[in-house]
């Protein structure tokens, strides 16, 4: 009997109908800081919409882990199980080859268009990944440089070099006494990515800058700070401190675990803002939640990492490779010949032309049911943030105070009546999926309404 046969026979034990909610009393069991599951439990999901024991639960949040694709997409099941069935490795260590290995990380270094560039692949999250852009930023170091810039309000992760880093994560501080991060201010937001002037306060940042750039090794940033109520780098502030830190010799990073992969209508925030770092770090999106993978992607003078911390993590759950190249598939589409010929028509045709080629479509919409909100909200909500399908909602009090209680009320609301958003300080943040349709949209944005009209 082959997998195939064996999966039928016990498609039983995982449908819906076999679920033990008595399980979900075991929540209390979790860590007392852990974010402690709600009552609501997944039985199913498709696209940007999730079936629980009480009912649907639209997803305007990517389930936090940049779901670009939503819950099951055909596609990526499709090659997950062809790939299961084949019969080959599901996992290597680092000293066997594997074609996708190749295929995997090739591609994705064409995509992100960094030129001339080299890739580590590795099975972990974001956390790791920015840790390993510093790290080889910081063993290419010239002499007198020990400092590594950040941002204040920036956050890149839960190690302990991520809350060296992370201008939010420094409470976290331990085992570490003395410091070789400056915390430069945060760029101003703008509304506006392509505007091409700064600000008074960016060019002060850059000011800062320049005056300890002999001591700076590197400077790492979020294109888009979204665990700062999404912060919004202009292209002006990102243009001239790429000017900065080349004429100084500092190696940029750009933490791009929740701008890149589509979220900005390009594959990363870098192509977005024309703008490409020296190292460039990926994950999450990069598998669309189907398996732990992340990726720096970094000019080749950052290949030479030292042996034990680059290298032993290069193999990778092969799953998540053919995860991440269908998600590729999806967004960028692929050759006519490679489609099979029997499917779904919808299917068909997005494979053909890639889902990016409905970006703008999916953006406008987003921003006009969000202006909606802010016609319907006045005296609740303030600006509108972000760019392209990462947007800010900011809630704010009678006097136009940021309220960050009001904001945690209305995301506790709206997902008790079926719509889920994240909340961050005073912001409902939306980030749907690409996937998401007409008809979601309008459902989710109409539970909304009737939040928000509630609470004025």
């Amino acid at each position: 009997m082959n997998s195939y046969q064996i999966a039928k026979k016990l498609k039983n034990r995982y449908l819906p109908n076999n679920i033990d909610f008595s399980l979900a009393n075991r929540r209390h069991s979790f860590l007392s800081e852990c974010i402690i599951p709600t009552d609501i439990v997944a039985l199913s999901g498709k696209g940007a919409t999730l079936k629980t024991n009480k009912g649907e639960l639209i997803d305007f949040a990517s389930m936090t882990v940049n779901c670009i694709l939503g819950q099951n997409d055909p596609w990526v099941n499709a090659n997950l199980i062809a790939y299961l069935l084949s019969g080959r490795p599901s996992f290597l260590t680092t000293r066997v080859g594997h074609d996708y290995y190749y295929k995997v990380a090739d591609r994705i270094c064409k995509t992100t268009k960094m030129t001339n560039s080299v890739i580590n692949h590795r099975q972990c999250n974001g956390t790791d990944v920015t840790e390993l852009a510093i790290l080889a930023a910081y063993k290419h170091r010239q002499n007198g440089q020990h400092i590594l810039a950040s941002f204040s309000n920036s956050y890149h992760g839960q190690g302990l070099t991520a809350y060296l880093a992370s201008g939010l994560q420094r409470k976290h501080l331990f085992l570490v006494h003395e410091s070789p991060v400056v915390f430069l201010d945060e760029p101003d937001h703008t509304e506006d990515i392509d505007t091409q002037d700064l600000t008074e306060h960016d060019k002060n940042t850059l000011e800062k800058l320049y005056d300890i750039r002999d001591k700076v090794f590197a400077v790492i940033i979020e294109p888009i700070q979204v665990n700062n109520s999404v912060n919004t780098s202009s292209k002006a502030f990102l243009k001239r401190l790429k000017y900065v830190c080349e004429s100084s010799k500092i190696a940029l990073i750009f933490d791009e675990i929740q701008t890149g992969f589509g979220w900005l209508g390009k594959i990363t925030a870098a192509e977005r803002y024309g703008v490409w770092p020296n190292l460039m770090a990926l994950s999450k999106a990069l598998t669309a939640g189907n398996g732990p993978l992340s990726a720096l992607v970094s000019d080749k003078i950052y290949q030479d990492i030292v042996e034990g911390t680059g290298a032993k993590t290069n193999g990778a759950d092969i799953r998540s490779l053919v995860a991440a190249n269908a998600v590729m598939d999806r967004l960028l589409g692929i050759p006519e010949q490679q489609i099979p010929s029997d499917i779904d028509e919808d299917l068909y045709k997005e494979l053909r032309s890639g889902l990016l080629s409905q970006f703008d479509q999916k953006c406008h919409q987003l921003l006009l049911y969000l202006k909606d909100l802010q016609s319907l909200g006045k005296g609740l909500i303030g600006k509108i943030k972000g760019d392209g399908l990462i947007r800010g909602l900011e809630i704010v009090n009678a006097k136009g105070v940021n309220d960050a209680l009001m904001a945690k009320k209305l995301q506790l609301q709206l997902l008790e009546s079926g719509v889920l958003v994240r909340q961050n300080q005073h912001t409902l943040i939306f980030k749907p999926p690409i996937v998401i349709t007409e008809k979601e949209m309008a459902k989710g944005f109409g539970k909304i309404q009737k939040i928000i009209s509630s609470n004025l």
